[in-house]
């Protein structure tokens, strides 16, 4: 059977709701490039997500603990409507000063909403005595974002070819107004809890230095964490100067969304192939390794193409990196993490990705508009070669 006894009674409305937003998230394909026809040059858009995960991360633990002390669901709500509010704003935008601001600002309602979402589910299926369904929310949600993923990629494509791109702001607003809608037929299983800013924020920095003291005693973790560093700065180079290549090397826009279809139809089936390739070698580290060694050289290898075909393919091919690393990954850093660190050395490396993340926005920002998005892509290709050095000095268990 597709639903378990009474699921759909108690996530039903979360499925509905994940199905609208993921279906209709036809932004992220094409932001980057609409920014770019704004007049925003790569400096101001690498500022300005630089400023966004800046302000993600300075807000992630106080709107935690407001959540907790007041209410996930009205934490969830009131940021997809804050979220709402800025897609609809976003066309409007001329100014490089306002961008900036507005991005920061949205750190906001995307901090309500990080955490609070699963944390509403799960308090629910636990006041219900329903835990069995705990581990079911977590795949079918999975699911229903890969193929929301796909149709959005699809539905983006012919927004841009009949529409245009300022549709893609309101489509995707429009439709988390309309999960907005249905969440708030969801009830909350809710015990208010009082709120300990201060205690929030002593217990991260105390997760941060734990993790950090682990880390540099344990080589196989610093190792790997190092490694993860170099991939996610390179990927972030990788994802905002893709399109903007693929429009320069002449491929039409419209086919941005088809050819991202294609690529997240492929990732379905690209972890299953990820650990059995994994398992053919017997030595995780060899297997990521040659992951980094093929996709950073792929990527590289940007700079010597001329054609649109070929620039299209190597799209989608450098598309499923993250599908082909992840589910080998996952397991194999746990694998050397002691039971009662999992969840800090968990968030320390959540937060080592972010400062990728914003160390990519920076090398964005300083070089991108006088090298152009084919060298910035290739470069994005460069700085993941480093992973494969790491990878190798990682001993296994």
């Amino acid at each position: 059977m597709l639903f378990r006894k009474d699921e759909r009674k108690h996530l039903g409305l979360f499925y509905l709701h994940s199905v609208l937003e993921s279906t209709f998230a036809v932004v992220w394909i094409y932001w980057v490039v609409y920014l770019l026809d704004q007049g925003f040059s790569y400096s101001i858009i690498g500022l300005a997500l630089a400023v966004n995960g800046a302000s993600m991360a300075v807000l992630e633990v106080p709107t935690g603990a407001l959540a907790d002390a007041v209410s996930r669901k009205l934490s969830v709500i009131a940021g997809l409507c804050g979220f709402a509010f800025i897609l609809f704003l976003i066309p409007f935008i001329k100014s490089p000063l306002v961008l900036t601001v507005v991005f920061a600002v949205w750190g906001f309602p995307i901090a309500l909403i990080s955490g609070a979402a699963e944390a509403w589910v799960v308090d629910n299926l636990r006041a219900e005595n329903r835990e069995d369904l705990i581990k079911e929310f977590y795949v079918k949600i999975s699911s229903i974002t890969n193929l929301g993923s796909i149709l959005a990629a699809l539905l983006s494509g012919l927004i841009v070819q009949f529409l245009g791109m300022d549709a893609l702001w309101y489509t995707y607003g429009a439709a988390l107004l309309a999960s907005v809608s249905i969440l708030v037929m969801q009830k909350e299983h809710f015990e208010r809890k009082e709120a300990h800013f201060l205690r929030s924020l002593n217990e991260t920095y105390t997760n941060i230095r734990e993790g950090a003291h682990f880390t540099i005693r344990e080589k196989n973790v610093m190792y790997i964490m190092i490694a993860t560093f170099f991939f996610f700065v390179g990927s972030e180079l990788i994802n905002i100067c893709s399109k903007p290549f693929l429009e320069i090397i002449g491929v039409p826009r419209e086919y941005f969304g088809y050819l991202s279809a294609v690529g997240f139809a492929l990732c379905v089936g690209m972890p299953f192939l990820a650990r059995h390739l994994a398992d053919l070698f017997n030595r995780e580290e060899h297997y990521l390794s040659l992951h980094a060694l093929v996709f950073g050289v792929v990527t590289a290898s940007v700079v010597l193409i001329k054609t649109p075909e070929i620039a299209a393919i190597l799209f989608v091919v450098i598309m499923l990196r993250y599908t082909t690393m992840g589910p080998v990954l996952g397991p194999f850093f746990q694998g050397f993490l002691p039971r009662k660190l999992r969840a800090t050395l968990g968030s320390f490396r959540n937060m080592v990705i972010s400062i990728a993340f914003l160390v990519g926005d920076f090398i964005i920002s300083v070089f991108a508009d006088v090298t152009g998005p084919q060298i910035m892509v290739a470069m994005g290709g460069a700085v993941i070669l480093p992973s494969i050095i790491f990878y190798l000095g990682v001993r296994s268990k």
